[in-house]
């Protein structure tokens, strides 16, 4: 009993330290939205023990917590609750979280979602939805891997990021004093309230207990950046709290060391290390207990293994990061928001390992291009190493079916350092296969991701090719229905130039035809035929034989005019004048006539 009292008072400390440490990161800075911050974690966790939401074993407390859902489901007496948790927790999960209102409200769309997004974390976050948008924002696959956010270093940061992104008017109940409010922005109701209350008003009385100041240590802060001994807490030191101050703790192992370009602080023939700024860094982030492989300044513009800082929240143990003229890195001491100004500790070209200032008041070195923290997810690889010793810090991780292990921590205690219990080969051994399992996972996911993505991109490709082929198809068809219409147009013309050339040619003959005819003299009104012209031409006759032959014609026409009307036939006459004599000829009719009458 002593020995699980211990772990669980191990836990709160580390647990908390590490919620406090990512509270003063993420600028959370007014007392009362500390107080409220610290009392709806410390309820929602159970004290700050409990990262997974527990069994429920209890059939009265589920139906009394959960009645509304339950009911709607049919599930309406205690007896059939028991029925439900004697069936197995990821039942009991599937009805409380599962369903349409798990749909409706926590994204829950498929089955198993209820018990496998069930609430983890300070905040006990829950539902896939909700692990989907904390993934996203902290560049986590939650959705793969949703027992990440029992660890408590990343359960810290998705608590902040609730908080603040999630559900932003917290802070303005938190900063009035409202806890309700605050509760029903976090719980829907007002579930736990009287112990939110009191842990509020407790954690009120220790305002202002929880601030740094990036320049100077504000009080009950030590020189390091910790919280320390002074506000009646040493396990908040910031070498339990297994984040940056340990990057800082790193500076010790760099004495004696000289600068060279490209160096790694491997010792010389003559016994000289010489290391260059980057090396630095990465030998200092890997000793405070990350596995982050070496990467340069152009590396650190890049890497996937930094986030990058805002100027408000960056604090001791960030990394600083110059690019252009002056490539150069460091670790921050100290660093003002408002001025730009600051210190960091790096290996200076001109001294070696030492600490400079930077910014405008510095004199050289201008503001970094950037500032970087490592990621929480490559701590929990490795121990942080305490210059200087053999001690090793483990940080805290929490495993699937786990409660949270307490790291080795140190406390000062009348200027001696005592270690505590370090985890056992059994829970370290644990802890690494639910890692590896949780990574092979993740590559599974990854690698059907990518099948599917190439399975898609094969059918798209395919889809455009035989969209292409009918396309090609359709404007073949196109134009080879075009030749055919111009050939058909073709013919056509061609039919039409033969029959004109055939009725020029049938008018061609039909007037040569015409022409081959003799032509006859026009005959006048009178039946008489006269020469060409109409009149008897005057040629050996005087002009007054003409006039009397005129007379005479006209005579003759008259009486021919006259016999034609009785013979109801018609006579021509053919005169001509020869040698000046008159010839008269009837024609053939007029003969044909005679010879019937």
């Amino acid at each position: 009993m002593a020995n699980m009292k211990q772990k669980r008072q191990q836990a709160f400390a580390s647990n908390k330290a590490t919620l406090i440490d990512e509270m003063l990161a993420a600028n959370i800075r007014d007392p009362k939205e500390q107080a409220m911050f610290l009392a709806q974690m410390a309820h929602e966790s159970g004290g700050f023990e409990s990262l997974r939401e527990g069994n429920y074993r209890t059939a009265k407390n589920v139906l009394k917590k959960f009645k509304d859902r339950l009911n709607a489901q049919g599930i309406t007496t205690e007896s059939q609750v028991q029925s439900l948790i004697n069936s197995g927790q990821e039942k009991v999960y599937e009805a409380i979280y599962g369903g349409e209102w798990g749909k409706k409200n926590l994204g829950n769309n498929k089955k198993g979602d209820g018990f496998r997004y069930r609430g983890r974390g300070f905040i006990q976050i829950t539902g896939r939805s909700n692990y989907e948008a904390a993934g996203k924002a902290l560049n986590l696959d939650l959705i793969a891997n949703p027992e990440l956010a029992e660890n408590a270093a990343i359960a810290a940061k998705i608590a902040t990021w609730f908080w603040q992104k999630k559900q932003p008017e917290i802070v303005k109940y938190a900063r009035s004093g409202n806890v309700r409010a605050v509760t029903k922005l976090i719980n829907g109701g007002s579930n736990g309230l009287s112990d939110r209350q009191k842990r509020y008003q407790r954690y009120l009385r220790e305002s202002g207990l929880y601030r740094v100041s990036q320049a100077q240590p504000a009080e009950g802060v030590n020189s390091k950046g910790g919280i320390s001994d002074s506000v009646g807490s040493a396990q908040l030191q910031l070498q339990s709290m297994k984040s940056y101050p340990a990057i800082l703790d790193q500076r010790e192992r760099f004495k004696g060391y000289q600068y060279g370009y490209g160096g790694n602080g491997k010792a010389s023939a003559g016994g000289v290390r010489k290391i260059d700024c980057s090396n630095l860094v990465n030998q200092a982030i890997k000793g405070a207990g990350y596995e982050i492989p070496y990467e340069n300044t152009s590396g650190l513009d890049k890497s996937k293994y930094y986030e990058e800082v805002d100027l408000k929240n960056v604090r001791p143990g960030d990394i600083a990061l110059w690019r252009g003229k002056n490539n150069h890195t460091g670790l921050v001491e100290a660093f003002d928001a408002k001025t730009g100004n600051g210190k960091f500790f790096g290996s200076q070209s001109s001294t070696g390992p030492a600490s400079a200032k930077f910014g405008p008041d510095s004199g050289y070195w201008e503001a970094p291009k950037k500032f970087l923290r490592p990621r929480a997810e490559y701590l929990n690889k490795a121990g942080a190493q305490k210059v200087g010793t053999q001690e090793q810090v483990q940080p805290t991780t929490t495993v699937k079916n786990k409660r949270p292990q307490a790291e080795q921590q140190t406390a000062d205690t009348g200027g001696k350092r005592q270690a505590q219990p370090q985890e056992t080969a059994k829970q370290k051994a644990q802890q690494a296969k639910a890692q590896e399992a949780a990574k092979q996972k993740t590559e599974q996911a990854k690698a059907q991701e990518a099948a599917k993505q190439k399975a898609e991109q094969a059918k798209a490709q395919e889809a455009a090719k035989q969209k292409a082929e009918q396309a090609k198809a359709q404007e073949a068809a196109k134009q080879k229905a075009a030749q055919a219409k111009a050939q058909e147009a073709a013919k056509q013309k061609a039919e039409q130039a033969k029959a004109q050339e055939v009725a020029k040619q049938k008018a061609e003959q039909a007037k040569a035809k015409e022409a081959a005819k003799p032509k006859a003299a026009p005959v006048p009104a009178g039946g008489i035929l006269l020469p060409e012209g109409g009149e008897v031409a005057s040629t050996n006759t005087g002009g007054a034989d003409a006039a009397q032959l005129q007379a005479i014609l006209s005579a003759l026409q008259s009486t021919l005019a006259q016999l034609s009307s009785v013979l109801s036939l018609p006579i021509q006459v053919t005169v001509d004048v020869q040698n000046g004599n008159i010839v008269a000829a009837v024609n053939a009719a007029n003969s044909q006539q005679q010879r019937r009458s």
